[in-house]
């Protein structure tokens, strides 16, 4: 890949296109067809890392992401096809699921990356905000709890129940 292309591009296509590719497999099956030789997979295999190349350069947004999907998903079918010699037959079915397969990628694809960048940006603040090298006004020390009577109010009621009747029924 190039070297310009940022790290998260280059694993969102990675990403895009092992699932572009594996989702084609299951998807072909559920729509009727057969599942492919040995030599179909590694072709298939090819056309995924196409797809992934594609991928990386886009900007992710999801209806960018899901059409190069779908794309992915209908010449996935036409090698899976043609690599069988029973031509492409198109049912209902066959569409559908190759189009369901596309959408639950994406989707899946889109909201892994930004719950990597929250969980990213999280660690990176925490990292730089508990760090000695830190500027003294955003350093923080984190919090020691003890058991005095200080607790805030979430951490009261996560020790052991005690047993009886709620405080309001015994009255």
């Amino acid at each position: 890949m190039d070297a310009s292309i940022p790290i998260v591009g280059r694993v969102r296509g990675a990403a895009a296109g092992t699932l572009c590719a594996g989702a084609a497999l299951p998807a072909h099956s559920l729509g009727g067809g057969e599942l492919p030789s040995s030599g179909t997979l590694i072709v298939l295999a090819a056309f995924g890392a196409t797809i992934g190349a594609v991928v990386a350069r886009s900007s992710g947004r999801l209806p960018g992401l899901i059409a190069a999907l779908w794309v992915g998903q209908l010449v996935g079918h036409l090698l899976l096809g043609a690599m069988a010699g029973h031509g492409t037959p198109w049912s209902t079915a066959m569409l559908a699921s190759h189009t369901v397969a596309a959408v639950v990628v994406g989707v899946c694809l889109w909201f892994g990356e930004h719950l990597v960048a929250l969980l990213a940006s999280s660690v990176r603040r925490w990292l730089v905000r508990t760090s000695p090298h830190a500027p003294a006004e955003q350093r923080i020390t984190p919090r020691i709890w003890s058991d005095s009577a200080d607790h805030p109010q979430f951490l009261i009621g996560s020790r052991a129940p005690t047993r009886g009747p709620p405080v309001a029924l015994a009255r």
